[in-house]
């Protein structure tokens, strides 16, 4: 990922008021890391591949290091 598209999504997630402080620690300094997730989805408990994968970007809390998922997608951020 580039860093003008780590900028596009932490803006995107900065107009939907997602980057506040973590909902773990509750301290400030939630990143948005440059690499991508995919989410594998399956209505079954066992996970047929290919399935539906849904690009999500990783935003990491600085502090605990806890991790939000969100879906580019439902962003309007191509990937």
């Amino acid at each position: 990922m580039t860093p003008e598209k780590q900028q596009e999504i932490a803006l995107a997630l900065q107009s939907k008021g997602a980057l506040g402080p973590c909902s773990a620690c509750h301290q400030l300094g939630r990143l948005v890391q440059p690499e991508y997730a995919g989410l594998l989805f399956s209505k079954t408990a066992t996970f047929e591949l290919p399935g539906p994968v849904v690009t999500c970007a990783i935003v990491e809390c600085q502090n605990c290091g806890f991790i939000t998922l969100h879906n580019l997608p439902k962003l309007g951020v191509k990937s």
